[in-house]
């Protein structure tokens, strides 16, 4: 696929998004992951033996909030990201 120069700057902001969503869960920085949702997003999280769905910001910011507290230790890896753009 050959992709236009926009094209290739919206891949980048969007791999830039992911990794800011990944280090502000694993800081707890949770006012840095507010500017990074919409106040309608929605999102299931799984793993291990759970399933939670959430939303609405708050919602979400509370979740993670309560799961990825600032003193915890954390690191997630975003490794090839697979993204379409339509």
């Amino acid at each position: 696929m050959v992709y236009t120069l926009q094209q290739l700057s919206d891949l980048e902001d969007i791999r830039t998004v992911k990794h800011r969503y990944f280090r502000a869960i694993d800081t707890g920085d949770i006012a840095l992951l507010a500017t990074l949702v919409t106040d309608d997003v929605s999102v299931e999280y799984r793993g291990g033996g759970y399933i939670v769905r959430v939303a609405g910001k708050a919602e979400m910011l509370e979740f993670i909030a309560n799961s990825f507290p600032a003193t915890a230790l954390a690191m997630h890896h975003g490794h090839m990201p697979d993204i379409t753009l339509d």
